[in-house]
């Protein structure tokens, strides 16, 4: 049995099971889009499981991956530069799904 959904029941499923907070409102969105175009190229419906996208993916700004993945870089350099190092880093090991000034959403590795 297949449901359709939208973005409003994708943030709801994470509610419902009290994992609403382990998005942002804007990470939650990019996780909808990104499985909205796994499903397109897949071409087969995507079965929503939270728990392991909850498991799979994470969002995390640019210091927190530094620390998490001991990633070396030189703080001399500007900001904008190692954000693009850091996400240069994530896109070669892992799927990169979005990232703004502040975050990046990946899948864990």
């Amino acid at each position: 049995m297949i449901q359709t959904i939208d973005l409003y029941d994708f943030k709801n499923a994470f509610s419902v099971i009290n994992r609403n907070n382990q998005f942002s409102n804007e990470g939650l969105e990019w996780l909808f889009d990104y499985c909205e175009d796994l499903e397109n190229d897949l071409g087969e419906p995507y079965e929503l499981d939270v728990i392991a996208l909850c498991c799979d993916f994470q969002e995390s700004t640019y210091e927190e991956i530094i620390d998490s993945y001991g990633i070396e870089i030189n703080r001399n350099d500007s900001e904008e530069y190692i954000q693009t190092q850091i996400r240069d880093f994530l896109e070669g090991e892992t799927i990169l799904v979005n990232y703004d000034e502040n975050k990046v959403l990946f899948q864990q590795f």
